[in-house]
This record gives C-alpha cells, sequence and structure tokens, in this order.
C-alpha cells in the first residue's frame, strides 16, 4: 500500500507540474482553468487518503495483532512472542514503536496511539520506557 501511495503522490504531482507547464503560455483564461483543476485533482488525492484510512484497523485475534488496509491484512505480530512497546519522541511528535525480538514496527498515522496502546496493553503487551 504504500508504494501505491507513493505512485499515487507522485504521479499527481508531475499531472500538476505538466498542467501548469501547458497553461505558463496559455491564456488567462486557460490559466484559470488548469488552476481549478489543479485544485480538484488535489482534492480528489486528499479524500483518497482520508477514505483509506478510514478503513485502516487493528485487531487481535488467536493471539496475534493484526493490522488490516481496506480489508486487507497488511501485517500480523504473534503475541506469544517477547514483544514490548514504547512511545518514543520526535521533536514534539510522539511515535508508537512496537518491538518484536529484533524487528520494530510503527503503525501508520491512521491508528489513533492512544486506541494502540490500550490494545495492547488489554493483551498482556509490556510498555518500555523510551530511552
Amino acid at each position: 500500500m504504500r508504494e501505491a501511495g507513493s505512485v499515487v503522490g507522485i504521479g499527481t504531482g508531475l499531472i500538476m507540474l505538466l498542467m501548469w507547464l501547458f497553461a505558463k503560455t496559455s491564456s488567462f483564461g486557460t490559466k484559470i482553468v488548469v488552476s481549478l483543476a489543479m485544485m480538484a485533482l488535489a482534492g480528489v488525492a486528499t479524500l483518497f487518503v482520508c477514505v483509506a484510512s478510514s478503513f485502516t484497523i487493528a485487531e487481535v485475534r488467536n493471539r496475534r495483532l493484526n493490522f488490516y488496509f481496506c480489508g486487507i491484512r497488511t501485517r500480523s505480530i504473534p503475541l506469544d512472542d517477547p514483544i514490548t512497546f514504547e512511545l518514543r519522541k520526535i521533536g514534539r511528535l510522539e511515535v508508537l514503536s512496537i518491538c518484536a525480538g529484533a524487528s520494530t514496527y510503527v503503525p501508520n498515522g491512521a491508528l489513533q496511539s492512544w486506541e494502540m496502546q490500550n490494545l495492547l496493553r488489554s493483551n498482556g503487551v509490556a510498555e518500555q520506557q523510551a530511552v
């Protein structure tokens, strides 16, 4: 899904750049139409991201923490292994980090951090203090 999001983001930017290069030497009316089309394209891309983020969920099933995007499981972490989580600060931003063995997973921003913390705590995952 990250690859698709990257392609959509870069593609939208390139389309907008091409539209602006086309309108650069055009008449005033064409520039207005192209500017409105660029705003509409940016609005559609933003709407897509908002709708997609509303379909992002995390749940625990059969002692596994599963992450879903639009009904497709994107990540699964077994809760039987020694797992911890921590809140790391990056500037003023707090980022939830789930540590399972040698690997670390940071859920995407569509999931509420406090909901993820409550889900992990209620399933016996220990909280580790960030250094």
